[in-house]
């Protein structure tokens, strides 16, 4: 069975059997595969079409990984530029359609960047954001 099928599957051969929720999707990012972004089995297929990377965002304070296509040199010649597209914004841009207001960015609600199910993504102001990274601090100090 492919990741494609959207058959739910049961935890028994009857007829009136409860679906059991499946596992979330991965995707390997990286040649070497070191990371691994959770999707929702709605947007394997789609997302399986490009190679996965990562972007390491450092600071002080915490260490995020963001899955990311794109951000490298072109097929042309010097200076072509790929435009990095973060799987975030792939999946909301599908799941909700475009930017709904100037500013508007891809948020992750429970600020696991590689979680990419499209329950855990918003489209989120910067005040929005930063109230999650506050989250983050005092979950770190724990």
């Amino acid at each position: 069975m492919t990741h494609d099928d959207a058959i739910p599957f049961f935890d028994d051969d009857t007829a009136d059997a409860e679906p059991i929720e499946r596992p979330p999707c991965i995707i390997y990012c990286g040649k070497d595969g070191r990371y691994e972004a959770i999707v929702d089995e709605d947007d394997y297929a789609y997302l399986m079409q490009w190679r996965w990377n990562y972007k390491i965002s450092s600071s002080k304070h915490s260490h995020r990984v963001y899955a990311r296509r794109g951000g490298g040199r072109g097929n042309g010649g010097k200076g072509d530029v790929c435009p990095t597209i973060l799987m975030r914004v792939e999946i909301l841009n599908r799941a909700e359609g475009p930017k709904p207001y100037e500013g508007a960015t891809g948020d992750h609600k429970n600020c696991n960047t590689l979680d990419n199910r499209r329950e855990n993504l918003r489209w989120a102001s910067r005040n929005v954001q930063n109230g999650n990274q506050k989250r983050w601090k005092k979950r770190g100090k724990k």
